[in-house]
């Protein structure tokens, strides 16, 4: 756990820094801040370990499987923000970039560690379902069990950018995008399905708490049932993106 807590909170002053390089550095890159891309996965990067971490606590300390989660997915950040850093300070994208040799293996060895990261999400994952930490009141649970799947699901979401080697669907990546998000205004853009995916991670287990507070039940099916439209929701925006319609097209 010392090795997630330390990149998660590492991730606020890296945010920071990224925030100021977008004040002080004039450069731009597919129309907006070369720094914009860093501050926005900073951000999600430490909300995504804080949740993890949040989520590994209620098992036992020293619970061998879950510190192996917490390690993975440590260094698998770590390296990802480095990595995208790196190509931010040379002004060329992180992703989906073939231009050179070292900008090739460079995104290569980032799909290597993000693949790592998604072992560690489908681990805790298999956790959760098959041997959940106890006692947890129902909506919690179920809350969090689906909000692993979606974030798998999520993830899986990246294979698309991945064989098209790009986000925006009917045109170049690029142009009028929305504020901070900087998703596309004018086309399909694939981050829209894949950020609501990866933060089913956190809306799913706030909407069990929310269950068991009001105690509703049955808390199971309920939030099962949230999944269900969190789900459709999900599927909705991927195919909506995949059809070249901007998010609020």
């Amino acid at each position: 756990m010392r090795w997630l807590e330390r990149v998660m909170w590492a991730q606020l002053v890296l945010a920071a820094v990224a925030l100021a390089g977008m004040v002080f550095d004039s450069r731009e890159l597919l129309g907006v801040s070369v720094w914009l891309k860093p501050f926005k996965f900073k951000l999600s990067i430490f909300i995504f370990l804080l949740t993890l971490g949040w989520m590994i606590r209620f098992y036992p300390p020293g619970f061998r499987p879950v510190e192996q989660v917490a390690r993975f997915a440590a260094i698998a950040m770590a390296v990802e923000i480095f990595f995208i850093d790196v190509q931010a300070a040379r002004g060329v994208t992180s992703h989906f970039n073939h231009s050179t040799w070292f900008d090739a293996r460079l995104f290569n060895l980032m799909g290597v560690f993000i693949l790592l990261n998604t072992y560690a999400a489908g681990k805790i994952t298999w956790l959760y379902w098959t041997a959940p930490p106890s006692p947890l009141p129902a909506g919690l649970l179920w809350g969090i069990r689906w909000g692993l799947v979606l974030l798998l699901a999520g993830s899986l979401e990246a294979l698309p950018m991945l064989m098209r080697m790009a986000h925006t669907v009917g045109a170049a990546d690029g142009g009028a995008g929305m504020p901070l998000t900087n998703w596309s205004v004018g086309h399909g853009d694939l981050r829209a399905p894949h950020a609501l995916g990866l933060h089913g991670m956190q809306a799913l287990p706030l909407a069990g708490w929310i269950v068991d507070r009001l105690r509703l039940a049955p808390a199971s099916l309920i939030v099962s049932a949230a999944a269900l439209g969190y789900t459709c929701l999900f599927l909705l925006l991927l195919r909506q993106a995949l059809h070249g319609r901007p998010l609020l097209g």
